[in-house]
């Protein structure tokens, strides 16, 4: 059998990091009785089977170029050349940390409390008023009442601890009467995403070449053989002639992990259902960066309960304590106060804990007008060293052994 030794020749179009890490020469076949036999009961066929590494760097593409030139047997000391050698190209893409998003559900980025003075009469919030006497008035879909829309009624009292709901807008004087508080919704949703574990992508773009010689003039020229796409998702290609085979065999234990964020959800712009222009909307929906991972007990899509993203009015209305609140007592931890908590940090050069750019350098994706690709991926920044091979058929491939003529006279 012959072992095969590798002349590699590295071109740095990008600062590369890469190494052919074993080489050899395998025949695929059994020993009978006269002969050697291929498996299949065929002849033997020669398989070059090389090993390489590819790293990733700093979030960038690396390149590899690696021509094999020549060959040693087993025993002989003399070297042969390859007189059609084989070019290997690799071009490994930055790696990417993936999460998987599933929609869970939608809410209110900005809920908000409006107060209505009475000013004669009774204030009504039963759900037996007619629609007229809701100073508040009753949201209906399709010419049906959702329930609790109507918000609900507040005498003016003095607790001890400041004016309570009943106090009006201002909350330094009674009105002459009650009061209506309703639950409003800013037009611009969020979309509310569970996260999956991470997974690392990346691509690794091999490319074969062979040295051919002009007929006509004699010059060298590289003819491509082969191109090939693995990586995590495509462990195994071969070629459509059968002649060559890429695999992707695993990875060296990287020195950054991916964060496991299964704890958190993901709060996303909703731009399909906006009416309006979306240019005149928060920063949030036009940069990822700023899109909000929040813990899982901040959101609560049921709308049963207050101070949790996804209240609803039926949270808003049945809250604990009612009129004895102060404005806005339900509505706390919502999207746009956590947005506007991590924009006061940022200015003041201090981390934040929600913005996506927080937790790392976020990928963008291009989108078509108000369509977003909701994806979640972050550049890996640390190195990461792949192991993958590269095998092809040797049986045509033809050596050249250097001979120096002489003898020795005395």
């Amino acid at each position: 059998m012959l072992n095969l030794c590798i002349a590699l020749l590295c071109i740095a179009i990008l600062p590369a990091n890469g190494d052919i890490i074993a080489t050899s020469l395998v025949n695929e076949c059994i020993r009978g009785e006269d002969e050697l036999k291929n498996v299949n009961g065929g002849p033997c066929t020669k398989k070059l089977v090389v090993a390489m590494t590819a790293d990733t760097e700093e979030s960038k593409s690396q390149y590899i170029e690696a021509n094999i030139t020549r060959t040693t047997e087993t025993g002989v000391d003399q070297s042969k050349r390859i007189r059609k050698p084989y070019r290997i190209y690799i071009e490994k893409s930055p790696v990417v940390i993936n999460y998987r998003l599933l929609q869970v559900g939608k809410a209110s980025y900005r809920p908000y409390e409006i107060v209505v003075g009475k000013k004669r009469g009774y204030c009504r919030d039963d759900w037996y008023a007619k629609d007229w006497e809701f100073e508040c008035g009753v949201v209906k879909i399709r010419g049906t009442r959702v329930f609790d829309s109507q918000g609900l009624c507040c005498p003016c009292k003095n607790r001890g601890r400041g004016w309570s709901r009943g106090a009006g807008p201002k909350q330094n004087r009674c009105p002459k009467s009650e009061t209506a508080h309703c639950l409003r919704f800013d037009p611009f949703n969020v979309k509310v995403f569970q996260l999956y574990p991470p997974q690392l992508l990346f691509d690794i773009k091999i490319s074969l070449s062979q040295k051919e010689y002009d007929l006509q003039n004699g010059s060298e020229i590289w003819l491509d053989k082969a191109t090939f796409f693995i990586g995590p998702n495509k462990r195994k290609v071969v070629s459509s002639d059968f002649r060559f085979k890429a695999e992707y065999i695993g990875d060296l234990r990287p020195n950054q992990r991916a964060l496991g964020l299964s704890y958190k959800m993901l709060l996303a712009p909703d731009l399909d259902s906006y009416p309006g222009n979306i240019s005149i909307l928060p920063s949030i929906a036009r940069n990822r960066s700023e899109w909000l991972l929040v813990d899982k007990h901040l959101v609560e899509l049921s709308g049963l309960f207050c101070d949790r993203i996804g209240v609803s009015y039926k949270g808003f209305r049945h809250q604990p304590g009612l009129c004895s609140n102060r404005i806005n007592d339900c509505l706390q931890g919502q999207p746009h106060q956590l947005w506007a908590e991590d924009d006061r940090a940022r200015k003041e050069g201090k981390p934040g804990l929600y913005m996506l750019h927080n937790y790392g350098r976020v990928l963008d994706h291009p989108r078509n007008d108000s369509l977003i690709d909701y994806r979640l991926d972050f550049l890996y920044e640390g190195i990461r060293r792949s192991i993958f091979t590269i095998t092809m058929e040797a049986d045509s491939l033809t050596t050249i052994i250097n001979r120096s003529p002489g003898r020795i006279v005395a």
